[in-house]
């Protein structure tokens, strides 16, 4: 049986293969033990945080992200926008490339045009935009040293018990991606120029992914889309439903600027029913590709927002995730063209 530390590899670029990387979870990871989440679909693990901390206790243990925890969870409360760089480690294919990036960003005070070659400003030009002031950037520093200590102390560690432990999960989820689904979401993908991609399984998400044109893992040519790991293999068709969730969300959010005004988008409505629309739009996808997905997908997102409650999830599923009948409509007849190439 390959563990997921030995797949990482496995598959060629373009057919879209599912992979692990260390430095993808443990930069989520740092993010998950800082942010207070209060989203409806949570952006972290339910539970994941307190699980690591009960881990640490057991084995006696402490690094810097947990003594330094309320200075940098300050900045991310001072200045919401550094959530963003939640993104930063999926342009890397290594954690070494990713602290190069960020040194020279510092060391040029994020000016790419110092850099002396077009790969350091493109690198750099890349960090700016999530750290764009000397506060960022030095926020950006206190946390890498802090992921680092982490790592050293803790995370390498956890990190390969859980590919371990996740080994048969792991396996249960590539079969069904690779040898039952995949193959469904073919037509959507080329139809919404999302062709080419990469998988990755991330310990610290669950419903809400990331989603990123280009990056590391997709030759900065596709997209690269990171999904919560399942918790076991009973629950392994969850990256699917994930994976559902993700690839619609750029046609959620173009249906939503072209069905919002102005004044939606000033005070914050359209980017709510971008985040609905993303969930609806994954069901409706489900329905047309792998129907017998949509119940189970339904109480997945439903049981996520703490509402799972037994029978009729359907309309519980409308319920809680409600959208306006005009963006609805738009967004079920957008699939419909993009399914059918027009």
């Amino acid at each position: 049986m390959a563990t997921p530390a030995e797949s990482t590899t496995a598959g060629a670029v373009g057919a879209w293969p599912l992979r692990v990387r260390e430095h993808i979870d443990l930069w989520l990871h740092g993010f998950a033990l800082l942010h207070r989440d209060s989203t409806l679909v949570p952006y972290f693990r339910p539970g994941y945080a307190q699980r690591v901390a009960a881990e640490r206790r057991r084995l006696g243990l402490t690094s810097r992200l947990d003594t330094d925890a309320g200075e940098l969870r300050g900045r991310l409360v001072a200045n919401p926008a550094l959530l963003s760089a939640q993104f930063v480690a999926l342009y890397f294919e290594r954690w070494e490339e990713l602290r190069t990036a960020a040194d020279l960003l510092v060391r040029l005070d994020g000016d790419p045009r110092r850099a002396n070659t077009r790969r350091d400003a493109e690198a750099v030009a890349t960090m700016a935009t999530y750290f764009p002031s000397a506060a960022d950037r030095d926020w950006l520093l206190h946390f890498l040293e802090a992921l680092e200590d982490e790592h050293t102390r803790f995370f390498a560690q956890f990190w390969r018990a859980e590919q371990r432990r996740l080994g048969p999960t792991f396996d249960r989820a590539d079969a069904l991606w690779r040898n039952a689904y995949r193959q469904r979401f073919a037509t959507f993908l080329r139809n919404s120029r999302q062709r080419e991609g990469d998988l990755f399984a991330a310990l610290a998400l669950a419903g809400e992914g990331r989603t990123l044109t280009g990056g590391a893992g997709a030759g900065n040519s596709g997209i690269t889309v990171v999904v919560g790991y399942p918790s076991d293999s009973a629950r392994a068709i969850e990256l699917v439903y994930v994976f559902a969730h993700e690839i619609v969300g750029s046609t959620a959010n173009a249906v939503v600027l072209d069905n919002s005004a102005p004044a939606d988008r000033r005070s914050g409505l359209a980017d709510q029913w971008a985040s609905l629309a993303a969930v609806r739009g994954g069901a409706l996808l489900l329905q047309r590709v792998a129907p017998e997905l949509v119940e189970g997908y339904q109480r997945y997102y439903l049981a996520l927002a703490g509402q799972d409650r037994g029978a009729e999830s359907e309309t519980r599923f409308a319920t809680v995730f409600p959208l306006p009948d005009p963006i609805r409509g738009a967004l079920e007849r957008q699939i419909d063209i993009i399914l059918g190439g027009i």
